[in-house]
């Protein structure tokens, strides 16, 4: 089914005006300390890559050097809104009623797991609004020639966002390439070399800016978190597994009992990151910058010595995805609702009704742990996804979530893969993904029910 110029501004109108009420009731925006990093590289002018470079240029340019945050956050309010309404236009044009597509996607672009992400100055934003975008690609992935120019664009930026502004994003362009060749094969040749293509282009995003000393850019003082915590763990289970070398480099950094407390449970990178080390910054950073040599070579041999307890911890720490029963500690995609005492950065207060509206909307959502992994936990929307696709198997809906699946599948095991899978909006995509497609799905089967009733008693 063909979608009209004058429709796809309707989507896009409806998609993106009840996100602009989020923005309007909490502007300029939410912040947390990751926001806060992101604005303190760009006030002083001294960017690292502990965020993506792409979303500090990202957050610098949409902010007018530093100067509208708010511009910032709109900014992700429109990539969001079209990344909702590429995905929206994909299904009408597999026939799903314009009407049904058209209401769901205004019901969930109302929803606070869109509407307040989409306004919480996040790097995930952008990476998820790139992942619905690639996914509309997938539904549409052999466009006719009509089409076809506008589909590689999709796909090419989808692509491009999903790779640049997460670390994990080159990994999951080369799982769903892979994904797609397995089940594809050479029908889909040129759309996995745009993939790829885009994978390379985001890689040197990553790493290149460091390497030629670009924009004034330097290489984060900190080593791979994850490996830190491997280091920590195996020494909290066993401190016999590290020998007296060993913890003299671990004491050198900061005192044995902090590797403790930051290696007691299996979801501590941020007990460790943020409690042990920034307590004695700048010292702490400096020193495991200094040796971080050292520190990758005890870790291999931790890895060599402990492999089992390695893979427990991190197998644990990815709970957030594999687990459709865990959420974590911490609210997430907006929900956290924190904001900054800099006086630039607070809400001006334009409509208290409507931001004590708002909160009330998040307090619902993440008030309680069970509300918030009901909402948020992005496995636990997956297999509903797919218990909808089995339910659903005879209508044309079903084979849609299909079809967007690989993105879900390569996000979720690209942050899998770098064990720091405790917070939500590490997957928000695969999260958001099979919400949207249970929303049309739902309200596809009630149209059909209610037409079938309709012509029974005809």
């Amino acid at each position: 089914m063909e979608v009209s110029g004058r429709d796809r501004l309707t989507l896009l109108a409806i998609v993106m005006l009840p996100m602009l009420v989020w923005w309007a009731a909490f502007y300029p925006g939410t912040f947390t300390n990751d926001s806060l990093t992101v604005i303190n590289q760009i006030r002083s002018g001294n960017w690292d890559d502990w965020h993506t470079n792409a979303y500090t240029a990202f957050v610098w340019l949409t902010s007018l050097s530093g100067n509208y945050w708010a511009m910032t956050t709109l900014a992700q309010v429109a990539l969001m809104s079209l990344g909702i309404a590429s995905l929206a236009t994909a299904f009408i044009k597999q026939g799903i009623p314009r009407t049904i597509v058209l209401i769901a996607s205004a019901l969930f672009a109302a929803s606070p797991q869109v509407g307040a992400f989409a306004i919480t100055l996040w790097k995930d934003v952008p990476s998820a609004a790139g992942a619905l975008m690639l996914a509309a690609s997938m539904v549409n992935l052999r466009p006719s020639d009509r089409s076809k120019a506008e589909a590689f664009m999709l796909l090419a930026g989808g692509a491009l966002l999903v790779g640049s502004f997460r670390w994990n994003g080159p990994v999951a362009l080369v799982i769903i390439s892979v994904i797609l060749v397995v089940l594809y094969r050479k029908q889909v040749l040129r759309a996995t070399a745009v993939i790829l293509g885009m994978g390379i282009v985001s890689m040197a995003s990553l790493i290149l800016p460091q390497r030629l000393n670009l924009a004034a850019s330097t290489a984060s003082t900190i080593v791979n978190v994850t490996e830190l915590h491997d280091i920590a763990y195996a020494y909290t289970s066993d401190q016999s597994s590290i020998d007296e070398s060993g913890k003299s480099l671990l004491g050198s950094i900061m005192p044995l009992e902090n590797w403790l407390r930051g290696g007691s449970t299996c979801e501590t990178v941020d007990v460790l990151l943020f409690e042990n080390i920034d307590e004695f910054a700048p010292q702490s950073r400096e020193a495991i910058h200094e040796r971080r040599g050292k520190l990758r070579n005890l870790w291999l041999s931790v890895i060599r010595n402990s492999p089992s307890e390695v893979a427990t911890t991190r197998f644990c720490r990815a709970a957030g995805v594999w687990s459709p029963l865990y959420f974590g500690k911490q609210p997430t995609l907006g929900l956290a609702y924190l904001h900054s005492n800099d006086p630039e950065l607070g809400r001006p207060g334009y409509f208290p009704s409507l931001e004590r509206m708002a909160i009330r909307a998040v307090t619902m959502t993440s008030s309680s742990e069970l509300r918030k992994s009901l909402a948020l936990n992005a496995m636990l929307w997956t297999l509903i996804a797919i218990a909808v696709v089995f339910a659903l198997r005879n209508r044309p809906v079903a084979r849609l979530y299909l079809k967007c699946l690989p993105v879900s599948i390569a996000v979720m095991v690209s942050v899998m893969l770098g064990a720091v899978a405790h917070d939500a909006r590490y997957v928000a995509s695969a999260l958001l993904l099979a919400q949207f497609f249970v929303a049309v799905a739902v309200l596809d089967s009630i149209r059909h029910r209610i037409s079938v009733t309709r012509s029974r008693r005809a």
